[in-house]
């Protein structure tokens, strides 16, 4: 399966990203993990502020593991506990353009992971997030493809749902 480049502006960020499957991570610093967890056969998404469906994930806490962010951000976005979180691959993301107000490092990496829905609280009120879904894959992959990103997290999807389940 080949993975198309992805070129990202967003304030003053503009870098490259293209979707590398492996099942470990590099020494490249991590970003922000995201997680599709499956509860039941369905996955778990989560709409952004912007209205992008996304896996679940986010920034990295002080003195925290990607995988602790994971769990926590997992019920913050959606409501759902996580847990046998497993690496299939990370988004490389090469910076572009070197702003001088741009903390964000020249390389970096964002762990693409599949996790296991333990439990759904469905008296969650969502903060971050403007929603969530329990879909099956077709009602996912549909999500996905309204995306505004090169379809590069719809390739990730369906990479999973066909190489790595």
């Amino acid at each position: 399966m080949k993975f198309d480049h992805y070129k990202i502006e967003k304030g003053n960020i503009v870098a490259d990203t293209i979707f590398i499957p492996q099942e470990n991570l590099t020494d490249i610093h991590i970003s922000t993990p995201f997680t599709f967890p499956i509860y039941k056969n369905r996955y778990v998404l989560a709409k952004d502020k912007m209205g992008w469906w996304n896996p679940l994930g986010g920034h990295i806490d002080i003195n925290e593991t990607w995988e602790q962010a994971l769990i926590r951000e997992a019920y913050e976005e959606a409501g759902v506990k996580i847990k046998d979180i497993k690496i299939f691959g990370y988004i490389k993301i090469s910076k572009l353009l070197n702003h001088p107000d741009n903390k964000y490092p020249d390389l970096t990496q964002i762990p693409m992971t599949i996790s296991k829905a333990i439990e759904v609280d469905y008296n969650w009120v969502n903060m971050e997030t403007s929603g969530r879904i329990i879909a099956d894959e077709e009602t996912a992959k549909k999500l996905l493809s309204q995306r505004t990103d090169n379809m590069q997290m719809l390739q990730i999807f369906e990479y999973l749902t066909t190489k790595v389940i």
